[in-house]
């Protein structure tokens, strides 16, 4: 079983020092039991070398939505939740897993 990132659409627009992002929407289907931590989410699934920007993470019954972000080092995707019942600010960004299912989010990188 694995990790895997279908792009539907995929465009490319300017970007940093001459090089183009290129910005996907797809479906990621996690697969693992265990669900997927960052270094299950690598750049490279996406089809890219870093990521610099990323959506929402909604599970295909929009019964879930994570917030995500590029890893401090941009090769890898972090996910996290927040917890309805605690109000301080460092529940609310504390790092998650996915559960295995199927998402939709849309991804910038290069």
């Amino acid at each position: 079983m694995a990790n895997e990132f279908t792009a539907s659409k995929a465009w490319r627009f300017g970007g940093p020092e001459g090089k183009y992002l290129i910005k996907k929407v797809g479906t990621l289907v996690v697969d693992t039991p265990a669900g997927a931590a960052a270094a299950d989410l690598p750049a490279s699934m996406f089809g890219l070398s870093m990521i610099v920007e990323s959506s929402l993470v909604v599970a295909d019954d929009n019964s879930l939505a994570f917030g995500s972000a590029p890893a401090f080092d941009g090769g890898s995707l972090l996910t996290f939740a927040t917890d309805p019942a605690d109000e301080s600010a460092e529940a609310t960004l504390q790092p998650t897993d996915l559960a295995a299912d199927t998402y939709r989010i849309t991804i910038t990188g290069y």
